[in-house]
């Protein structure tokens, strides 16, 4: 009996939103999906005895700032009692005839309706708004937006000259993003909200916004926004297991000039520099390998260093650049979190490090320095803090602040970000009995993943109780 019923409502889900999908152009520039149970759910909302129940903190937060939960739960119950089915996912798009993203776009929401009746009541009792029909389609227009109630399907239609058209148009669509793979892969991860982006089409526009403005930076901005080369993006958010994380994925033109540019100027990942980066209660360390030989080889690089080649000083300085290859990293690094326990340093894997050193010290006056061991130090660097320049093999790195007796290289998530990504983060805070880290990983330009968790007591609180416990934070540190 319980498996016929969940079968029961997978098939009128999914008849519901294929119903939507089908009115969705294959080449809107924009598309999103917002998975409403499981995003509510997953933000820690929950309902009983016909109210809704939030964390404690979260309520404390909502108190606090002045607003009454009498009077959320009075909307609530409006919400819920709106006759918008909130069972179901909601869709929202933006179609090709709109300008831009950017620049007071033509938005399409479409809500899937279980009661007609309720929902034409509290559109006239609550936002004065009575539907009447116009050609076969139950609408009004209100303050340039357009409402519309059609086929069990309540339309929002902003920015459109005539949202009533734009709506009966999209019962008659040839294609729809059914018939668009970028659009279909998009949607179709489990995530609780997914957001598709046609780059290209937004790249084209934003090219042709800046060819016509004019002068030499509009010419810039359009030959770096033609190196661009992204088919689409796609966002994904997922608030499973107590964690925030966000997916970007870039669908890339084949043979991508703009993959062929960044995999020339950067190197294998490596988390060897960690042993340098400080460790204390609160840490952060961000890495990018490096390939100096690709970043001289550049056009725009060797043009500027030609007709200086020929000095001495920028010709070692060229060879330099040319020998970096591999991470640059940088971590930083407190206990307290006061101004005078800061930690810092910085470590490039170059093989001419020595080099780099000894020019370094030539740029100083010796008044300015003293040596101690094989280190260049430097009273006051930052701020007031001492700076330590040294070179390990091939690492030249500089240290400024306190002497941990900890690095990073223990810690064994920041050597998972770190030895994997192009470009990679990771950071931990301790304040308050709560722990907070956020990382990024990127291991090539067509996914990076942004996540965020807060424990208190060992667990993670996720949903709405991560943001109140991080406001709570930030408030703390004031």
């Amino acid at each position: 009996m319980i498996a016929a019923t969940m079968a029961l409502l997978a098939a009128s889900c999914s008849k519901v939103e294929e119903k939507m999908e089908s009115q969705i152009p294959d080449d809107a520039l924009m598309v999103m999906k917002a998975d409403v149970p499981k995003l509510v759910g997953n933000l820690g909302i929950t309902v009983k005895d016909g109210k809704l129940v939030l964390p404690q903190r979260v309520v404390a937060l909502i108190e606090q700032s002045g607003t009454k939960m009498d009077d959320i739960q009075e909307n609530f119950s409006k919400l819920v009692n709106s006759g918008i089915d909130l069972e179901h996912s909601l869709y929202c798009f933006v179609p090709k005839t709109s300008a831009s993203l950017l620049s007071n776009p033509q938005v399409v929401f479409m809500l899937p309706v279980k009661d007609e009746g309720k929902l034409q009541k509290i559109l006239a009792d609550e936002m004065k708004i009575t539907l009447e029909e116009k050609d076969g389609l139950l609408m009004a227009d209100n303050s340039g937006m357009t409402i519309a109630i059609n086929d069990d399907i309540l339309y929002i239609v902003g920015g459109a000259k005539d949202g009533a058209e734009q709506i009966r148009s999209l019962a008659k669509l040839e294609k729809n993003m059914n018939d668009n793979a970028d659009i279909k892969s998009a949607l179709a991860s489990s995530s609780d909200l997914n957001l598709y982006i046609d780059s290209k089409q937004q790249k084209d526009i934003a090219k042709s916004m800046a060819v016509m403005q004019g002068g030499q930076q509009a010419v810039m901005a359009a030959t770096l926004l033609d190196m661009w080369d992204v088919r689409s993006t796609a966002y994904h958010l997922s608030l499973d297991g107590g964690e925030w994380k966000l997916t970007c994925n870039n669908n890339f033109d084949k043979n991508s000039q703009f993959v062929n540019l960044v995999n020339s100027i950067t190197d294998k990942p490596s988390a060897d520099l960690l042993n340098i980066m400080p460790k204390a209660a609160n840490s952060a360390v961000l890495s990018m390998s490096i390939n100096g030989e690709g970043i001289y080889n550049l056009e725009i690089v060797k043009s500027l260093l030609s007709d200086a080649q020929n000095n001495p000083e920028v010709s070692k300085l060229v060879d330099i650049l040319k020998s970096i290859k591999g991470p640059v990293t940088i971590g930083i690094a407190s206990n307290s979190l006061q101004p005078n326990d800061i930690s810092m340093a910085l470590a490039i894997k170059c093989g001419k490090a020595k080099d780099l050193m000894d020019m370094y010290k030539q740029t100083i006056p010796a008044s300015a320095y003293k040596i101690e061991g094989d280190e260049i130090v430097q009273p006051n660097l930052v701020g007031p803090f001492e700076g330590r320049l040294g070179v390990k093999g091939d690492v030249l790195y500089i240290k400024a602040g306190p002497n941990y007796a900890d690095n990073m290289a223990g810690v064994s998530e920041a050597n998972n970000i770190i030895g994997k990504s192009m470009v990679g983060l990771f950071a931990s805070m301790n304040v308050n009995n709560k722990q907070v880290e956020i990382t990024l990983d990127n291991e090539d330009l067509s996914e990076s993943n942004l996540k965020l968790w807060v424990k208190q007591d060992g667990k993670k609180l996720g949903g709405l109780e991560t943001l109140a416990a991080l406001f709570e934070t930030f408030q703390s540190l004031k």
